[in-house]
């Protein structure tokens, strides 16, 4: 398909009136990430593609969106549509931004507390669930911890969705770092992506997220050169750790070995029973406890701003709500329309039923002056006989 043909196809996912302020905003694997405004919404656009594939991109792009758009949930990185930069062919994809991300978060500050802990891991596991109950199921295939985003309250969600895909990179090209959090089956000359990958990924993820330290001493290793698959992976968590059980099972060199899912976020959803519901304002308070204690963190917390917590905290749902309004007003509009049409014809059959009544009135009377004036005229016969 010519790139004309696939621009046009993609029109419907363009974004208008999309602002760009040259502020990058980081890099990651695939993408220069910017910052951009839409309807004043502070945004995220990934510069992913390279102009000498772009004809090749556009393709896979346009059936990706076509997934991504359908795409609604708390644990997802909200993709909101594209955007062509002037006298560029090249799309830029817009999404929800959120501050941080977990690597850098972790690098940066150590280990989290297990309650925020366990839920940022709950949330990932929230996420890959929805993605994998689809039917067909949505393979991430780039899960680390670079792809997972962390709103101010630290809340984690999955971003990235869709672009290993959209890119088909081989696996040669793919950076050391990305290797470790992919399973033998993955780095193959004919790699396999199914759910079972993202579930190695999210035990590697399990590591990183406990320990606070990259597993580098895997990098650049072959996992299936491992006597049992799994046991370099693991020297950074205690195997007295409550989730080193569900670790070794996710992290399993044999794919059907390892567990689905659901059975992961069952496992996590039980290990956050043990602490208090993880409230908004319950999370800002432990991480203002921990600012204030710097104890293990090697410096303030960047996303813990008193001009940006109220505005961060909740934007992309808010305008999520708006378009829900108006979505409902346009029902209204036309539930009311329909509902003055039921009207008009209530009262136009009212008025006829009740020309009708009235003209049967009038008839029964005219009979009724009939019958008396008959009465009469059979009296006065009676009256002359006598």
């Amino acid at each position: 398909m010519e790139i004309g043909s696939l621009k046009n196809a993609l029109q419907r996912f363009e974004l208008k009136g999309v602002e760009q302020t040259g502020e990058e905003l980081g890099k990651g694997s695939y993408a220069t990430v910017v910052e951009v405004f839409y309807r004043g919404l502070r945004c995220a656009a990934r510069k992913s593609f390279h102009r000498e594939r772009v004809g090749d991109l556009l393709e896979r792009f346009a059936s990706e969106c076509s997934v991504l758009s359908g795409l609604r949930h708390p644990h997802i990185v909200q993709f909101l549509g594209i955007h062509f930069e002037p006298g560029s062919d090249v799309p830029v994809l817009v999404m929800e931004y959120l501050p941080a991300t977990l690597a850098a978060f972790l690098d940066n500050y150590g280990v989290f507390p297990d309650e925020i802990g366990y839920s940022v891991l709950q949330d990932v596991a929230l996420g890959l669930t929805y993605l994998h109950g689809h039917s067909p199921p949505i393979v991430h295939g780039d899960l680390t911890a670079n792809n997972v985003l962390l709103s101010c309250d630290m809340t984690a969600k999955i971003a990235d969705v869709g672009v290993a895909r959209m890119l088909n990179l081989p696996q040669g090209q793919a950076s050391k770092s990305a290797k470790v959090y992919l399973p033998p089956e993955a780095l193959t000359p004919k790699p396999q992506h199914s759910r079972k990958v993202d579930c190695f990924s999210f035990g590697i993820l399990m590591i990183h997220t406990l320990s606070a330290r990259f597993p580098t001493h895997m990098v650049g290793k072959s996992v299936s050169s491992e006597a049992n698959g799994v046991g370099e992976y693991i020297e950074d968590i205690s195997f007295n750790h409550p989730l080193s059980t569900l670790i070794l099972q996710c992290i399993n060199k044999l794919p059907q070995l390892r567990p689905e899912t659901d059975q992961i976020l069952a496992t996590l959803s039980e290990m956050m029973m043990q602490f208090p519901q993880p409230t908004f304002e319950r999370r800002i308070e432990i991480l203002h406890r921990l600012k204030s204690a710097q104890t293990s963190w090697k410096q303030k917390i960047p996303m813990i701003r008193k001009d940006s917590i109220a505005t961060l905290s909740n934007s992309i749902e808010i305008e999520h709500l708006k378009l829900q309004i108006e979505e409902l007003q346009v029902e209204n509009k036309g539930l009311l329309s329909s509902l003055r049409k039921q009207q008009n014809f209530v009262s136009a059959r009212d008025h006829e039923m009740a020309a009708k009544l009235m003209a049967k009135d009038q008839e029964i009377l005219a009979k009724h002056e009939e019958l008396c004036a008959r009465e009469a005229a059979v009296e006065a016969c009676q009256a002359t006989i006598a």
